[in-house]
């Protein structure tokens, strides 16, 4: 796979984690009652988070990938 497609799945998966940090902390100060217990982000979520991330990083590499693959190249140098 591509270091590219890594790169954006590793970036990719921590910007979605901030962000759900940050909407979790947003509902807890919103709320303010005991259901604080639901605004926590356990380590089963974050591992579910990065996996999705992976999973749908992977899928998009590998459909680029087979489309780059699908095009016949003489016909790109005739357009050149």
């Amino acid at each position: 796979m591509h270091f590219e497609a890594g790169v954006i799945e590793v970036v990719g998966g921590l910007v979605g984690l901030g962000l759900t940090k940050l909407g979790l902390l947003s509902c807890r100060t919103v709320l303010q009652t005991d259901l604080s217990v639901l605004t926590r982000l356990h380590s089963g979520d974050v591992l579910i988070a990065l996996g999705v991330s992976l999973a749908a990083t992977l899928l998009a590499g590998l459909y680029l990938t087979w489309r780059a693959t699908q095009v016949q190249p003489a016909l790109q140098l005739k357009t050149l």
